[in-house]
């Protein structure tokens, strides 16, 4: 299997693991897992990465079950203020998963921090710190299912309103291989999402589309 393909999947369960997506990131990497030999390096960096996912996935939950059961009662400053500092410590494995902190930050009285703990800020580049990132995936994620149930161009205006938010070159380039693959005849269209096969993972996948856009050309 190609390595370049693999370290993809690796990233692919990376990006939901930051959103704090665990049981998709999960899902990423398990199903890569059961195509690799046990004796490969892939299978080592992959396990890898579903014990990083588990390991993270527990200290959320722990932390989570801390600050989500003080909103409900009282609990000392101190107390929060500790639950705070752990929610930054884990921070940099979830950039994007904002719950914890926001409710402890709540509970505190803090709230310009807590608004801006709900903000996408934290390492994106000069350009995107303020790029609707769910509104993206949201309205791609809605021209896939489009996609799926054969409603092409329900598929080609949701891929065109994404492109419309502007932002990343990579995610336009991914929006682009969805919407050329859309725009092909449901014959060619099918052919190309057999291509990939088993290899593309739900549509979210960016080296399976873009595969599909190539095969549909």
């Amino acid at each position: 299997m190609d390595s370049k393909f693999i370290r993809a999947v690796v990233r692919i369960a990376t990006c939901n693991l930051r959103l704090g997506e665990f049981k998709l990131a999960r899902y990423v990497a398990d199903r890569i897992l059961d195509r690799l030999s046990p004796s490969s390096q892939h299978f080592t960096d992959v396990r890898k990465k579903i014990l990083e996912i588990d390991h993270v996935e527990k200290q959320v939950e722990e932390i989570k079950e801390q600050v989500c059961g003080a909103s409900g009662v009282e609990m000392s400053k101190e107390k929060l203020c500790d639950l705070l500092l752990q929610v930054e410590a884990l921070h940099p494995q979830v950039l994007y998963s904002e719950e914890m902190a926001s409710r402890a930050l709540l509970q505190l009285c803090r709230y310009p921090e807590c608004m801006k703990s709900w903000e996408v800020t934290h390492d994106g580049k000069e350009g995107l710190r303020e790029a609707p990132w769910r509104l993206w995936i949201k309205t791609q994620e809605q021209g896939n299912a489009a996609v799926k149930s054969m409603q092409l161009a329900i598929a080609v205006e949701r891929y065109t309103e994404a492109l419309a938010l502007g932002g990343s070159c990579a995610y336009a380039s991914l929006l682009y291989s969805n919407r050329a693959a859309a725009h092909q005849s449901p014959s060619g269209r099918l052919w190309a999402f057999q291509g990939p096969g088993p290899f593309l993972l739900e549509g979210s996948h960016s080296y399976g589309w873009a595969y599909a856009g190539a095969k549909t050309e």
